[in-house]
């Protein structure tokens, strides 16, 4: 159900009426004042989850598991018994299955999310007797289905009952003539789009063949891989390890690992681990692990047990199920300052956030033997709509300078992304941390945080050349006590003085809070601190501007930000409008729209550092006629947007439509 919110601005009445975490499409009309062509807009928004476009970074903090523990499950355990992990019932935990191939019996246990189990439930299936068994979800609707796989020479018939949520499965379908002809039969989602894949693996070869589901219990495609070089035998296990939504596999006691598991990291398209040309790099640290493990079973599997949203190892012992939980040594991955762009028919998206800090070899970097060092990198992902996302798993955007063996203002923590693209060169600002004591661009030693402005170009938006010499703010006149901070980047190529390039920055002085300017520039390498202009009404840091070129009466800039609901305890995403961009309608004594906001737990109930998809990023928003305009937001999901609170930040994502009136 829509909810009317009729809000004032500028000294009209207000009524308040959002429902805090409602995840249903919110509609307002707004009433403005002082713009020529519009007395109103009417804003539809819809907030599609708190984690829809970025789970919480694991990519490089997964690789740890810690120690083991035991559950035990009442089962009459026989030799015709499987045993694998799958969702159920829908809640994004495991649950514990056990399926007898001869008599049809499937038993299955409720993941309760703290590492134990409920009792058992069951489910007659006969059509996966005497076939090979795999739980999965084939149709990407959110729960477990079964298949039984049952080959006959070179190939195999694949048979799919669908689950409902509730431990009931029906609308069964057969998929026969699939060239299968043996092999350890694995499956889940490879390529991304939330439906399993069927992985078979032999292990006398070491090959790796793929056959992908459409979701309807065929399987029309095809591809094989081979594990690594000459690496051998093991029991092959499936599971998202690093958190990316692509599947990983491993294997467990193969050749060249014995005593536990060797995973290699899902691409996406059909390939794990590092290619022939990131061995040897930095990447290929981020895109293998293993671990030790000498339980006696030889029944590994992957999955989501304790509810932290990180996968764990379980295996099956006769009496027992035991469990290897994932953490990453006291430090939280996350991600924040998102921001977003509309890059052709796709999107593209960057964020800060937290990844291992490794050596200019490439090797971790320890602490008392522990890979625990860490550092603010700049993290990619890309979209083909908007709705389905994929990080980069190799590498962040770039490393920071210290670890590819360089010093210098630009070589620690790098923060705060934005990306223009303009004739085809991806331009991105960037906000590198100087801490005292550190020299700034300009050689002085600084005496308090005083934080740079750096820029990046790219002819791709994946691989990236550093501009080094300077930051591209000149002229401070304290350059080693001013800190220039959440830069938010426009690209408007009418400007009258010909100074398209338009940088909005908030300064610290000697540690002490300043204010937002803009400087304008014709040339994205140099902003001169001397031409700054006084900006009145932005509120709050981090976030993205756009601009209505279409808008009655004249282009309107349009920045998302975020406030407090003033009846409950939770920020919205809220819009700010400009005719200028200099003078902003917000201030502390008006009220704005509440565009739809998080959905999550307490830990990510807030939105902060918000990012709004404009037409590569240079600001356009995407005109749909008739006064409407569109865009894609993303937001850090926080309960607050500092240390430690932010330490559990996610990027989620929501939709926005508005129409001057």
């Amino acid at each position: 159900m829509k909810k009317k919110l009729l809000i004032g601005v500028l000294g009209l009445s207000t009524v308040w009426g959002a429902t805090v975490g409602n995840a249903a499409p919110i509609t307002e009309t707004v009433s403005y004042s002082g713009f020529t062509g519009f007395t109103s807009v009417d804003y539809t928004s819809e907030f599609y989850g708190y984690q829809k476009a970025i789970n919480r970074d694991f990519t490089n903090y997964g690789f740890n598991f810690g120690n083991e523990s035991a559950n035990v499950l009442n089962i009459d355990w026989n030799s015709n018994m499987r045993f694998r992990l799958a969702d159920v019932d829908g809640d994004k935990l495991d649950d514990a299955l056990y399926y007898d191939i001869v008599s049809g019996q499937l038993q299955w246990f409720r993941g309760l999310g703290n590492g134990n189990f409920g009792s058992a439930n069951t489910f007659q299936w006969n059509d996966g007797k005497n076939s090979g068994f795999v739980a999965a979800d084939f149709n990407g609707d959110g729960v477990a289905d079964l298949a039984g796989v049952k080959v006959t020479g070179s190939s195999a018939t694949i048979t799919i009952s669908y689950g409902n949520g509730s431990g009931g499965f029906s609308g069964t379908t057969i998929a026969s003539g699939v060239p299968i002809s043996g092999g350890q039969i694995v499956a889940g989602d490879l390529d991304g789009d939330k439906k399993a894949d069927f992985v078979v693996y032999t292990g006398t070869t070491g090959s790796i063949d793929i056959w992908y589901g459409d979701g309807t219990g065929q399987f029309p495609t095809a591809s094989s891989t081979n594990w690594n070089g000459t690496i051998v035998g093991g029991e092959i296990v499936i599971g998202d390890v690093n958190q990316d939504g692509l599947a990983d596999i491993g294997l467990y006691r193969s050749s060249t690992h014995s005593t536990g598991f060797a995973f290699r990291m899902g691409r996406g398209d059909g390939t794990f681990g590092p290619k022939p040309g990131e061995i040897g790099t930095k990447s290929e640290y981020h895109l293998i692990s293993k671990h030790t493990w000498d339980n006696a079973s030889a029944i590994p599997r992957v999955g989501q047990i304790n509810a932290d949203g990180a996968a764990d190892l379980v295996e099956f012992i006769p009496g027992n199920l035991y469990f290897r939980t994932r953490f990453a040594y006291g430090l939280d991955a996350y991600d924040y300052s998102a921001h977003l762009i509309k890059d052709g028919t796709g999107y593209k998206l960057w964020t800060g956030g937290r990844w291992k800090t490794v050596d200019q070899n490439g090797d971790p970097i320890l602490v008392n033997n522990e890979n625990v060092y860490d550092g603010d990198h700049i993290l990619y992902s890309h979209s083909p709509d908007g709705y389905q996302w994929f990080r980069q798993i190799e590498r962040p955007a770039f490393y920071k300078g210290e670890e590819e063996g360089y010093s210098g203002w630009w070589t620690d923590n790098t923060l705060e992304p934005e990306v223009i693209k303009v004739d085809g060169t991806y331009y991105m600002f960037w906000q590198a941390q100087i801490f005292p004591g550190q020299q700034v661009d300009t050689g002085e030693t600084a005496t308090v945080l005083a934080d740079r402005i750096g820029l990046s170009t790219s002819n791709d938006g994946v691989n990236w050349t550093r501009k080094t010499d300077r930051g591209v703010v000149i002229n401070l006149a304290s350059p080693e006590s001013t800190k220039l901070t959440h830069q938010e980047m426009v690209y408007v190529p009418d400007d009258p003085d010909g100074k398209k390039w338009w940088m909005y920055v908030y300064y610290y002085v000697n540690g002490a809070a300043q204010s937002h300017v803009r400087i304008r520039s014709a040339d994205p390498t140099t902003f001169d601190w001397l031409e700054r202009e006084t900006v009145t009404g932005m509120g709050q840091l981090g976030n993205q501007i756009g601009y209505a070129n279409e808008a009655p009466g004249g282009r309107v800039f349009v920045r998302i930000s975020f406030v407090k609901n003033p009846l409950a305890n939770q920020t919205h995403p809220t819009i700010e409008l400009s005719r200028d961009g200099l003078l902003w309608v917000r201030d502390a004594s008006r009220q704005y729209p509440l565009l739809a906001t998080s959905d999550g737990p307490a830990t990510n109930s807030n939105v902060y550092f918000l990012g709004l998809s404009t037409i590569d990023g240079t600001g356009q928003l995407e005109y749909l006629g008739s006064d409407t305009f569109r865009a894609l937001y993303v937001a850090a999901t926080s309960e607050a947007p500092t240390p430690p609170k932010i330490f559990k930040a996610e990027i989620g994502l929501g939709e926005l439509q508005f129409t001057f009136q």
